[in-house]
Formats: structure tokens, C-alpha cells, sequence
């Protein structure tokens, strides 16, 4: 039974037994842990995003992909790795201008915040 363990900064551990006292010193390994948290993050990838909106916007809203649709647009949807719901932003917004019949035209674009997120523009006409 174990009664105290410290580490020393050369790696050796040492162990003292609860009941009679006995040291024990073995050698360590020291592993550099990295949490989830710390670990370093992948780049978000708007364009996979984009895509996404685009095959929704034709496929389930009905909607035409036009490049001039970029004159009008409601808040852009703040896109980035931290988005827990970013999917169903997208659709929902695409959903409401599929449900509206002067909408028929919509245009994709992002562009970039300074934290590393993106503002996705979904234009409409």
C-alpha cells in the first residue's frame, strides 16, 4: 500500500509504504500531456460550408445559384470552429428564402473575421 509518491524533476519516482515505512525509487518516464483544449486546432474550413450551402440551397430549398444575388442580404451567419449549430443556421436561413416567392436567386460568399471565423453572406434576389 502506497502511502505517499513524489516525482522528482530527474524522473525518479519514489514511493513510501503506509505500513512499514519502505522506500521504493523507480524511474519514470515523464509524458508531456496535452489536453483536448491545448492540443492545436485544425483550420476551419469555410469552403467545405460553402458547398454545403450551395448543394442545399438548389437541392432542398429550390432556390438558383445566381453571382449577382449579392446586392441584398439579411446578418450574416458567424461561421467558425467554435459553431455548435452552423448547419442548421444555414439550412433554416435557406429554408426561409426557399419559403418566400420573391426570392428565386441566392449567392455564397464569406469572408474572414479577425479571430479565424468567417461572416457567411447568403445574398438573395
Amino acid at each position: 500500500m502506497v502511502k505517499d509518491a513524489t516525482v522528482s524533476e530527474t524522473g525518479l519516482e519514489e514511493q513510501v509504504c503506509s505500513r512499514c515505512g519502505a522506500k521504493n525509487q523507480k524511474i519514470i518516464e515523464k509524458r508531456e500531456e496535452t489536453s483536448a483544449s491545448e492540443s492545436p486546432e485544425e483550420p476551419f474550413d469555410i469552403e467545405s460550408w460553402i458547398v454545403y450551402a450551395q448543394n442545399y440551397a438548389v437541392n432542398t430549398a429550390k432556390l438558383n445559384l445566381e453571382p449577382s444575388a449579392i446586392y441584398c442580404w439579411d446578418t450574416p451567419i458567424v461561421a467558425g470552429s467554435h459553431c455548435v449549430y452552423l448547419e442548421r443556421d444555414i439550412s433554416d436561413r435557406l429554408d426561409q428564402y426557399g419559403k418566400d416567392p420573391s426570392i428565386t436567386d441566392v449567392w455564397i460568399w464569406a469572408e474572414p473575421l479577425e479571430d479565424g471565423s468567417y461572416n457567411l453572406f447568403i445574398g438573395y434576389a
